[in-house]
């Protein structure tokens, strides 16, 4: 893989170990770091670096980090293709940086092989599932009709109380339905388990 890089969004320190991952890796160079974290500096450099992929990092959760990423993810997509490292379980960030044209997201907590596999991806111009973790397309037929509507609760964000109450059902119950999904899914990521709701329609990512 040959690929130039540029990482933006995220606090320097992290951005510092971010790109020193990336450099690791035979054949991906790190373009020039920001001069600020202004629109016309990251614009500047865009221009200037040439980056094959952009990688917008989002350090947080919440409507205004989303938008903020949406944002980022709109003003890379002009000059490179785009892929986005996202917090935990964040659906809404998700849907905001697929509607502005990232061509992948995956989770800050994913491991290193994941994050090139990703990042080789988006540079050949692939489309990546948000997120990462284990099992593929088909794995939600394992699942009961309630399991796969606690599933769409945890991937909406929805705490176990908010859940019981939507189901109208003991937060025991959901806890168990929880439980049993994971187990059959062969995973306790949030994250992953809310990329698969979006990959197999359980929440839309337009809603």
């Amino acid at each position: 893989m040959k690929v130039a890089v540029l990482t933006v969004g995220t606090p320097d320190v992290v951005r510092a170990g971010l790109e020193s991952i990336l450099k690791s890796r035979r054949g991906v160079s790190v373009c020039a770091r920001p001069g600020g974290g202004r629109k016309k500096d990251i614009i500047a450099l865009l221009r200037t670096a040439k980056p094959d992929v952009t990688v917008v990092v989002v350090p947080a959760l919440g409507t205004e980090a989303a938008v903020q990423a949406q944002a980022l993810t709109a003003l890379a997509r002009k000059s490179s293709r785009v892929l986005v490292l996202l917090p935990g379980c964040d659906a809404l960030g998700m849907r905001k940086v697929r509607e502005a044209g990232a061509g992948g997201c995956v989770s800050l907590a994913c491991s290193t092989d994941e994050l090139f596999e990703a990042l080789s991806s988006v540079n050949a111009g692939g489309r990546l599932p948000a997120g990462s973790g284990k099992g593929g397309a088909g794995e939600i037929a394992k699942l009961t009709r309630r399991e796969r509507q606690v599933l769409q609760l945890l991937a909406e964000g929805k705490t176990t109380k908010e859940s019981a109450v939507v189901l109208d059902v003991g937060r025991k119950t959901i806890e168990t339905h929880r439980l049993n999904l994971m187990n059959k899914l062969q995973s306790h990521s949030v994250a992953w388990l809310t990329k698969l709701a979006l990959r197999e329609g359980l929440i839309p990512l337009d809603s």
